[in-house]
């Protein structure tokens, strides 16, 4: 199903904003969107301030392997894990590139930056994915005392800025409250 959800993402300088209430599985639709990224050859960076880097790898080992992540403690062991770890990720075309930053803290040109520096490493980022809006501060915030929505905004327009100039997708998810 993702797999195919992934076809009809954005094309290079778009953005795409999922939105949806609380525990909706945003979340959850971007590391399945990054694996279907991955199965059409695709090299795919995501970057998060919700979840931990090291959450975000269980997800997408769990997604392409088809293991129960909350069973990996339990195998009898390590070795079984990494093999068919190691097999499941043998077959993706595409490779991932995780990145966490704090949240609230991070803005939309430290995403800029470290794409930057993974081109100087010589890796070709085909799309984005950034889990999520309301976690990163734009690049100039409107200033203090100005409503957060403004600087929400803001950063929606950074991302927007990051897709057209890398001329990448970015997909993005945000929260609503009503």
């Amino acid at each position: 199903l993702f797999v195919q959800a992934y076809a009809t993402l954005p094309s290079g300088g778009e953005l795409l904003i999922i939105l949806g209430p609380p525990k909706s599985g945003k979340s959850t639709v971007i590391p399945n969107l990054a694996v279907g990224a991955m199965r059409y050859s695709k090299n795919v960076a995501l970057v998060t301030a919700e979840l931990s880097e090291k959450k975000y790898r269980k997800r997408i080992d769990a997604i392409i392997s088809g293991l129960d992540v909350a069973k990996f403690k339990h195998w009898k062991t390590r070795r079984q894990v990494a093999s068919a770890l190691e097999n499941a990720r043998r077959r993706m075309k595409g490779n991932l590139y995780i990145r966490q930053f704090p949240s609230g803290k991070a803005k939309v040109g430290d995403i800029e930056k470290w794409l930057n520096d993974l081109e100087q490493q010589d890796v070709h980022v085909d799309i984005l994915f950034v889990d999520y809006l309301g976690l990163f501060k734009p690049n100039i915030s409107y200033g203090k005392g100005s409503e957060r929505r403004h600087d929400i905004g803001q950063a929606g327009v950074d991302l927007r800025g990051i897709a057209m100039e890398k001329d990448i997708p970015v997909v993005t998810a945000r929260q609503t409250n009503r």
